[in-house]
């Protein structure tokens, strides 16, 4: 089996203890992962695979106790299963809202007080109680406590079962702040002369963690310093490891475990290093006290800090591969101040001036330990086990290190679930954490208007045709990046254009929130850059980005030809050279699906266009009908729109598996195209239109629509739409015979004509036949004409001159664009 901590195929599973998985790498690796934790499903589903029934009503519980390796402390038990909801006939028997379904034990013989614990608590409080339970405690009913054995006190019922399960008697006080005075511990005393102070046969066995320090010492009173302390975690956690073997290792290391309960009942920093030097026959080192820094040396003990840190955990940076940079997320302790949070790198640690330097300057905390302790507390921190790896994603959407979704508020795993973050990230794997990049995204929140069926339903009928087309063509973006990766290798794009006010921005608006975006889309005006517009095409992944008005030539940004060439296949956005003096780059990639949204279309070539599925749009598609789905769609809430994306994930494997064989079907269906860029593009909507349908079990076919799409794209592919090119060529036609002869040279032979733009374009102004186009507008357009061959060649053109009342001719040298005779009547469509 494979350790999911190290990686490496050496783990097993014990036969008589199948509850953890064991890595035979103790020295390097010697992880112990519980099953619950590799399986989080086991108990998330509890409730669902182990249902109520006639004869064990309380099958969930019972199941809970068992995973939790108690099985021979159940005997004699008395527990119920409480539901989130109650039941008919005791509804006050439940858990809180949201926190699903609990394991509750009586801490009365009246039924009133309960205290239990939560099968999947939804924050840290694992606890749930019904009545006070303040000056209550839990006994094993069950079993005989014998007063002349020690009794163990613990926190929990479940800690205090283990303690039975390794044939040891215990109780449970529910908290870890209960105080000896609220309880009556007199069936405990073994103090036989009523006129002396009681002697309680009680030992202290709370969690190693700062709470149960603090128990200790305020039980001391009751037990006599009498104290044991697992190394690690509570007595489940000790179980759940050593399963059948429980009892014997207890046996074993008591010694231990009992000098750890008195260092955590120790008053001064000096007795807790005498006490473990005794025992261990070693110094302390660094240690904690009374959240305060020490350092315990063969000689002597010394104060370090007046504070305690803990590694939240490590920010990797990996923009150069082979050289990662590590940051170090320290969440600092002041010993009377509030916590504060602070990232610091690795020089900040690595010397004591430096650690000085950095506490002081981040924490307002003051750093004095030696060289030795210093270089204890780097070690300390770099190596702490409990501290996630975590990276910052600086996109919002599908992450291909980890195959999530992430956004800012919510996360899809890889199964399609949807999850919640933990303290602002979301994991991703096992000690492996993502942060969300800071786009304002919609978190999905079911609502009573529709469900996402309905959803899909509405926006087919606000916008007949093209609103399915375009909601199969953003199901097939969700997983452009699947789509790119795969042997197809290429995505198409999307153009919604027509006249104004048809409904194009509004179905943009609507599709977006439909993917958990609450934008219309990227302007592509003269106030937005290059660099802007790249960057913010880049923040998406596994989605699309709507570009407004890209037609716009006052406010073009982009090389329409190039981008739409570019981005189709699997190439980046932008690569730029790094400032190193290696071959090293920086490269911005694509991970969406680019729509645009215009007036008219600013696609020019075959090359282009069949790249792109086009939808238009026109004001006679908008009926009585289509308005009155239109404002239905309006009155549904952006967080309800947004569930249409998870719903969609829910199938997510599904879809997976899936989209290339629906692709290859839909290839087939659109065989009567000749062109096989444009089917190939228009069998990408078809496909997850079908799949789409399979989802919402709809019914309608989209098979006509797609191949009445490809050939109208193929019509313009094969035609050409009239340019100003077309218009300069009108007005020269148009001018007056005789006039042109300064900046016209006709070569016929050869079937090319030769333009002095200057010429004609003072020659036209002369006439009134302004030409109203830039000239830098007007080169472009000429050079994409078909006619075009040349520019800035040099030409002498001849002109009439009088001299004595005789014409002559003379000629003069120019700059001219040479064109195609045959070309320039190339009929637009």
């Amino acid at each position: 089996m494979i350790c999911p901590e190290c990686g490496r195929p050496d783990a097993f599973v014990k036969k008589t203890w199948p509850m953890r998985l064991y890595c035979s790498h103790r020295g390097s690796c010697g992880a112990r992962p519980k099953a619950t934790e590799l399986f989080p499903n086991l108990i998330r589903d509890l409730e669902r695979d182990y249902p109520p029934n006639e004869t064990d009503p309380h099958a969930p519980a019972r199941r809970f106790l068992s995973m939790r390796g108690l099985n021979a402390s159940l005997e004699g038990l008395v527990f119920e299963y409480w539901p989130e909801k109650g039941t008919k006939k005791e509804p006050w028997k439940k858990t809180r809202t949201g926190a699903g379904g609990a394991v509750m034990f009586p801490l009365d013989d009246h039924d009133k007080i309960w205290n239990g614990r939560l099968f999947n608590p939804p924050g840290r409080n694992k606890g749930h109680n019904r009545g006070k339970v303040k000056k209550h405690f839990w006994k094993h009913p069950g079993r005989t406590y014998d007063p002349n054995k020690p009794t163990k006190i613990c926190e929990g019922v479940i800690d205090a079962l283990s303690w039975w399960e390794m044939g040891e008697q215990a109780i449970a006080v529910t908290t870890s702040g209960a105080s000896p005075s609220d309880l009556d511990l007199s069936e405990f005393n073994i103090q036989t002369d009523p006129t002396k102070e009681p002697i309680y046969n009680l030992v202290s066995a709370f969690d190693n963690d700062p709470e149960g320090w603090k128990a200790t010492r305020r039980w001391l009173s009751v037990t006599g310093n009498n104290a044991i302390m697992f190394k690690h975690g509570d007595a489940n956690d000790f179980i759940s490891v050593h399963g059948n073997e429980s009892a014997a290792v207890l046996e074993k290391k008591t010694p231990e475990f009992e000098t750890y309960g008195q260092l955590a009942g120790t008053k001064t920093a000096n007795e807790y290093a005498d006490i473990y030097k005794e025992f261990f026959k070693k110094p302390i080192g660094l240690f904690e006290f009374d959240r305060c820094y020490w350092y315990g040396g063969k000689r002597e003990v010394t104060f370090c800090a007046n504070f305690v840190v803990r590694t939240k955990h490590f920010a990797v940076c990996e923009d150069i591969p082979d050289k990662p940079e590590t940051k170090f997320a320290l969440e600092v302790i002041p010993r009377n101040s509030e916590k504060i949070c602070c990232l610091v790198n690795a020089s900040d640690l690595a010397t004591a001036d430096g650690m000085t330097k950095v506490f002081l300057n981040y924490a307002r905390v003051v750093w004095s330990g030696p060289r030795s302790a210093q270089m204890a507390l780097a070690r300390r921190i770099s190596e702490s086990k409990s501290a996630p790896i975590l990276r910052q994603l600086q996109f919002s959407g599908y992450d291909p290190a980890s195959g999530a979704y992430v956004f800012e508020r919510h996360m899809i795993d890889p199964n399609g679930n949807l999850k919640d973050p933990e303290d602002g990230f979301f994991c991703v794997g096992k000690k492996k954490y993502v942060k969300p990049a800071q786009h304002s995204t919609i978190k999905p929140e079911k609502g009573e208007k529709m469900t996402s069926k309905e959803i899909y339903k509405t926006v087919s009928n606000a916008w007949p045709n093209n609103g399915p087309v375009a909601m199969a063509w953003m199901t097939a973006s969700f997983f452009v990046n699947q789509v790119k990766s795969s042997d197809l290798g290429f995505f198409p794009h999307l153009s919604l254009f027509g006249n104004h006010e048809t409904g194009k921005s509004n179905l943009a608006l609507t599709l977006n929130r439909m993917q958990c975006r609450d934008t219309e889309g990227l302007p592509m005006n003269s106030a937005n850059t290059l660099l802007g517009i790249v960057r913010k095409i880049s923040h998406v992944s596994g989605g699309f980005a709507a570009l407004l008005e890209a037609n716009a030539e006052r406010g073009k940004k982009l090389d329409m030809s190039d981008f739409i060439l570019a981005t189709f296949n699997n190439n980046s956005l932008q690569v730029r050279a790094k400032k190193t003096n290696d071959s090293q780059v920086n490269e911005t990639p694509l991970q969406c699906g680019i729509m645009f949204v215009q007036n008219h279309e600013p696609f020019n070539g075959p090359a282009e266009k069949s790249r792109v599925i086009s939808l238009e749009f026109r004001r006679e598609h908008i009926t009585p009908e289509t308005t009155a789905a239109f404002n239905k769609l309006k009155k549904v809430s952006t967080r309800e729109l947004a569930c249409f994306f998870v719903d969609v994930m829910l199938h997510r494997t599904e879809i997976e598996n899936s989209w290339r064989s629906e692709w290859d079907t839909a290839i087939k269906a659109l065989d009567c195209v000749n062109d096989p860029r444009i089917r190939e593009t228009h069998a990408m909507i078809l496909a997850f239109h079908n799949i789409l349908s399979g989802i919402f079990k709809t019914e309608w076919d989209m098979t006509d629509t797609a191949i009445m799409l490809a050939k109208k794209k193929k019509m313009s592919c094969d035609g050409r739409q009239e340019s100003l090119a077309d218009f300069f060529f009108n007005t020269v036609n148009e001018m007056d015979e005789g006039t042109e002869e300064y900046c016209l040279s006709l070569k016929s032979e050869k079937g090319r004509i030769y333009i002095n733009l200057n010429g004609i374009w003072e020659e036209a102004e002369k006439q009134g036949k302004r030409i109203r186009a830039g000239v830098r507008e007007m080169q472009e357009s000429l050079r994409d004409h078909p006619a075009y061959i040349d520019s800035n060649v040099p030409c002498r053109f001849v002109f009439n001159t009088q001299t004595d009342g005789k014409k002559t001719k003379k000629t003069k040298a120019k700059k001219a664009w040479v064109f195609l005779l045959d070309q320039i009547g190339a009929i637009p469509t």
